[in-house]
């Protein structure tokens, strides 16, 4: 296996990582994947069976291996990134068309009838003595009904006058003429509002956070090594004489080998200015690694780079 290349292209404010890599004589192609933040935009595999079928050479293979790094790089400073990406699918498509027809036939599963899971129902039979031989059906049962009840014709009512009310002697006679006093008119109540709509406070936006110069600390820095579980926590700061936190700055952490795929994290930093990240360095026992850390508030970037020991 040939080691690869590792490549950061910078357009439009956008950082594209380019890694070309072999997969090795089990497995002869050559794969080069375009990362961003994390994620895989577009990638392009390459098979050299012929070098092996005419005899390998390392020469050759690292010759090409080049190229076409070379190649998807020059394409995305050209602004081409969109091409990648459809001939991306077109391999994609290509290669799950070809595992298609080499997949073999599924054989459908011999189902029985379902007559032949289906119960036998006995049904009652009834035999009379005078032909033992001769089955009959029992006839169905007579359902009496109850007669409809007759309707009684209701007597007719007797309307008795209602006995008259006792009246009290110790109450005033009630005399037709009386009228009952007018209401009373109250006069109307207005009401006036606490504050007037164009009295209401508007709360200003805050100003923004005027940037200086940033600076990167890690917390608690130590020595890193290959295959060790990190907690990499990362504080901002602005200011030169006086430093302050950087709130909600984005930081950008990526740990680069020459012998293993790159690790892209991403988070923004608290109120206190400190950004913290849980990873697990990638063993490795040959080649180089690096942690490279950057940072954007404000219009302004700031990196910082540690170096990784084998592992």
């Amino acid at each position: 296996m040939i080691t690869g290349f590792n490549t950061d292209i910078e357009h439009e404010g956008i950082v594209y990582h380019v890694q070309t890599e072999d997969k090795g004589l089990e497995t002869p192609l050559m794969l080069t994947l375009v990362y961003t933040r994390g994620e895989i935009l577009a990638s392009k595999r390459v098979r050299y069976d012929d070098l092996i079928a005419s005899g390998f050479d390392e020469k050759v293979l690292a010759k090409r291996l080049s190229r076409q790094h070379k190649l998807i790089c020059a394409a995305i400073r050209a602004g081409r990134l969109d091409e990648l990406k459809k001939m991306s699918e077109r391999e994609y498509t290509s290669r799950s068309a070809t595992i298609k027809e080499s997949a073999p036939i599924p054989v459908p599963p011999v189902v029985e009838p379902p007559e032949l899971h289906k119960p036998v129902v006995a049904r009652p039979q009834v035999v009379t003595p005078e032909s033992p031989f001769k089955v009959s059906t029992p006839p169905p049962a007579k359902v009496s009904m109850p007669p409809p009840a007759k309707l009684s014709t209701p007597p007719p009512a007797n309307v008795i006058p209602a006995p008259p009310s006792k009246v009290d002697p110790k109450l005033p006679a009630f005399k037709p003429e009386q009228r009952l006093p007018p209401p009373l008119h109250h006069a109307p109540v207005h009401f006036e509002p606490i504050s007037k709509p164009d009295q209401v406070p508007v709360a200003e936006p805050p100003a923004p956070l005027s940037i200086e110069s940033l600076h990167l600390v890690l917390v608690d820095e130590t020595n890193y090594r290959g295959g060790d579980r990190v907690m990499l926590r990362v504080r901002v700061e602005n200011g030169d004489e006086h430093r302050h936190p950087v709130p909600d700055a984005e930081v950008i952490v990526k740990i680069l080998g020459s012998t293993f795929r790159p690790l892209i994290l991403q988070a923004r930093t608290a109120t206190d200015g400190i950004a913290a990240f849980r990873m697990v360095i990638p063993h490795f026992r040959s080649g180089r690694a690096a942690i490279l850390i950057r940072v954007t508030a404000g219009g302004v970037d700031a990196e910082l780079r540690r170096i990784i020991a084998q592992g």
